[in-house]
């Protein structure tokens, strides 16, 4: 369906489609939020995929989001907000 979109120049169709699916799709099924994020990056919504992979850590996917995400953006931890935390040494601490 997405695809059909791309191609019949509906983009800001796909784009509000991408949107919703990335903050509201149920996260209960690790294959089907696969799928999702599969079909978002072959249209390029590629800012809707890392917004969906970003809410699998508090649906108790850490695993799965550390898989697709490549794991990089957890090296330093994660802030309170739940996006990467920032790099940081013991002398910040105060």
């Amino acid at each position: 369906m997405l695809k059909v979109l791309m191609d019949g120049g509906a983009h800001e169709q796909l784009t509000v489609l991408a949107e919703r699916a990335a903050a509201h799709a149920a996260l209960d099924d690790p294959g089907a939020v696969g799928w999702l994020l599969t079909a978002l990056r072959s249209v390029g919504a590629h800012e809707q995929g890392r917004a969906l992979t970003e809410r699998l850590p508090a649906a108790g996917y850490f695993a799965l989001f550390v898989k697709l995400s490549g794991g990089e953006q957890v090296r330093l931890g994660r802030a309170p907000g739940g996006r990467a935390g920032l790099s940081w040494t013991w002398n910040d601490l105060d």
